[in-house]
């Protein structure tokens, strides 16, 4: 889809939705939403159609190599690595592997880190070419990604010759304006010791000045040709000129400090090309021609390397497909079960909500990752949470005989307000995690982003006006049927306005009472409830104020010592009752009218 095409759609769109918010007739806002959800699924869907295609898989989904850098400053530098630094690291480096693979990602972790994510791609994704990442590719990276590729050149010193060499190692001779250099050990099972040239400690010609660098093949050999420029190209062309045919002097080719290439000058270079020669294979003479067009001015270590194989990756999705299969049956079971019929358009926006999830994810090139399936997964929760918070309010509106049309319509309007809370909070996290995470959390932070703002757009907008459209079409004349889940006990608070009468008849309906306050002036309901043979108990918090009567019990506030506590009284009820005789309390009803005519005096 061309981008202005795709551009109008999504402005149609959002005019819609401002339309739809902005209207009081009940008839447009059906036609409105309705056109609405039906016109953003479908672009959606086409953005996200074929999936293997358009979902922009993550590295531990994909399978592929991963490399964790630390930029390290070079010896000569006076400052640590900054934040210019590491970014001019990540162009150089995503340059230099351009070449090599044809899809890189290279992202900035804290202050002097780079990580390189790498994926596998077997190129049966349409329009996008295969990627194999296999050892020899991963050597060939990991040599890529661990060069500065500072390249110099020297010239060799007049006393350059072993025996020299050898004696100011060993400390017997000093060579002035000198320096040793030692030829890269390519192979790393050699262990033979290099051979090494004495060098003049001047740089002849410096890295900067490397305009163009490549490899080719000349008669069977791989070699290296070096276009100079500026400073650079002159040099070359006066001290080529100056020692040609001598025989004797060689300008050695430095890479980091390891010589690659060293040879005398056969003629006279005028136009600023090189060649380096040095038994190169394929692999070594392209990673060395790519390393020297983008040299790093900081000194890369790998500090890990993790391996995806895509066999693992393909088990991954296998198993988030089954977990998600599995978290979608479940919710549409509890859904169908519960709300019955109400539950079906709640899984009408749950389907909507999963097409623009994925078609968002599509859209934007989000990379979707292992913990970004555990981000959908808890989505489908999310948006059913919604939908379970309006229905529960729906239930309370037909306990109290509204019409199903206002239920609906009172259900919807009180419960906007838990679920945006709810909503936003989550949102606010999400976006922290977004802001500040990195690799899988952030994966985990994308998807979950976006579940939440399109499970508001599903709960809020698609099952209201799939709603009111059956009210309009006359399909919900009787009020809907939810399965009771608790039944409907309540507690009775009586507060005051009973007369002695009352008081006394409940009282006598119970055999124990309880007085759960953490405290208390004179608890008169104590006294009252001894008078009529009922033993009282209290907790602790309140032991000092009641004093000390028969029948009065203290437990330690918490549920197994007030069970105890209550054992206790049943199995032991006549004795208590016996012993209460002892507080000579009055027993007649005069006491509790006496009482409760003097409370309400007071109050």
């Amino acid at each position: 889809m061309e981008p202005i095409v795709a551009f109008l759609i999504a402005l149609s769109l959002f005019a819609l939705f401002i339309w739809y918010f902005g209207t009081d007739s009940d008839f447009r806002q059906r036609i409105i939403g309705t056109i609405l959800a039906l016109g953003l699924a479908s672009f959606c869907a086409y953005s996200l159609i074929p999936p293997k295609e358009k979902i922009k898989r993550g590295m531990d989904l994909a399978g592929g190599v991963r490399f964790t850098l630390q930029l390290n400053p070079r010896a000569e530098a006076e400052e640590e690595i900054s934040k210019k630094d590491q970014e001019e690291a990540q162009n150089v480096l995503q340059r230099r592997l351009t070449g090599t693979v044809s899809d890189v990602n290279i992202a900035a972790e804290g202050d002097d880190r780079l990580v390189v994510d790498i994926p596998h791609r077997d190129g049966d994704t349409g329009d996008k070419e295969a990627q194999i990442i296999n050892e020899d590719t991963i050597k060939q990276i990991r040599a890529q990604l661990q060069k500065s590729a500072i390249l110099e050149l020297y010239l060799t010193h007049e006393q350059n010759n072993p025996a020299t060499i050898a004696r100011i190692e060993s400390g017997e001779d000093v060579v002035p304006f000198s320096k040793i250099a030692e030829y890269d050990k390519r192979d790393e099972g050699d262990t033979q010791e290099p051979e090494k040239l004495l060098l003049k400690d001047e740089v002849m010609i410096e890295g900067k000045d490397v305009t163009n660098a490549y490899a080719f093949n000349e008669s069977g050999s791989w070699k290296i040709n070096i276009t100079f420029v500026g400073d650079g190209a002159k040099t070359l062309s006066e001290v080529s000129k100056k020692y040609a045919g001598d025989g004797v002097t060689q300008m050695a080719i430095l890479l980091d400090g390891k010589i690659i290439s060293a040879a005398v000058f056969n003629g006279h270079i005028p136009s600023g090309n090189c060649q380096i020669t040095g038994n190169f294979t394929e692999q070594e003479a392209n990673t060395l021609s790519v390393s020297m067009r983008n040299p790093l001015g900081v000194k890369p270590e790998i500090l890990y390397e993790e391996s995806f194989p895509p066999t693992l990756a393909k088990e991954a999705i296998n198993q988030g497909i089954r977990a998600g299969m599995w978290g979608l049956f479940l919710t549409a079971l509890f859904m169908i079960i519960f709300y019955r019929y109400a539950g079906l358009i709640a899984l009408i926006g749950l389907t909507i909500n999963i097409i623009l999830l994925f078609g968002i994810l599509a859209i934007f090139q989000a990379d979707f990752t292992l913990a970004g399936i555990a981000g959908v997964i808890l989505t489908i929760g999310i948006a059913i949470d919604a939908n379970v918070l309006i229905y529960e309010r729906l239930r309370e509106e037909m306990a109290a005989g509204k019409s199903i049309g206002n239920a609906i319509q009172t259900a919807y309007e009180k419960a906007f307000s838990a679920i945006f809370d709810a909503q936003i909070t989550t949102l606010i996290t999400a976006l922290v995690l977004l802001w500040l995470a990195e690799g899988a959390i952030q994966g985990f932070a994308v998807t979950l982003t976006i579940g939440i703002i399109v499970s508001l757009f599903s709960a809020l907008l698609v099952t209201r006006v799939s709603f009111n459209w059956l009210s309009a079409a006359r399909k919900l004349n009787k009020p809907l049927k939810f399965t009771p889940v608790l039944s409907n006990k309540k507690i009775n608070f009586l507060g005051f306005g009973y007369d002695a009468k009352s008081l006394i008849e409940i009282y006598d309906s119970h055999n124990i009472m309880i007085l759960p306050s953490y405290t208390e002036g004179h608890p008169q309901v104590v006294l009252e409830s001894l008078s009529r043979g009922r033993p009282v108990i209290i907790f602790d918090d309140i032991q000092h104020i009641v004093g000390e009567k028969k029948g009065i019990f203290v437990s330690k506030r918490n549920s197994n010592k007030l069970l105890e506590t209550i054992n206790y009284i049943k199995e032991n009820i006549l004795e208590i009752q016996e012993e209460m005789k002892k507080n000579h309390l009055p027993t007649n009803d005069d006491f509790i009218k006496e009482m409760s005519d003097l409370i309400f005096k007071f109050n």
